[in-house]
């Protein structure tokens, strides 16, 4: 929702320009919970941090503890025609 919301700030609203919308979308870039965000300006897949996780037992309950970030992953596939 966040790009989605930039990039309407970014077009005034107009959705009407869909070439102008996709490329604000394209530059909208943001802090997430999972780090920095932004799109892969061919392929239109998100570009995020991956985060490696291990689960264990603490005080009784099963937590979920990071053990690798794997920084500014992006999908390698091709972009739909």
């Amino acid at each position: 929702m966040t790009a989605v919301d930039l990039a309407l700030q970014a077009t005034k609203g107009d959705t009407a320009n869909k070439d102008g919308f996709i490329a604000a979308l394209e530059g909208t870039k943001f802090k997430s919970p999972r780090g920095d965000f932004e799109f892969d300006k061919v392929t239109h897949n998100p570009i995020q941090d991956m985060y490696i996780r291990e689960v264990k037992v603490q005080g009784g309950a099963a937590v979920n503890t990071i053990v690798d970030k794997i920084a500014r992953v992006t999908d390698p596939g091709k972009p739909t025609t």
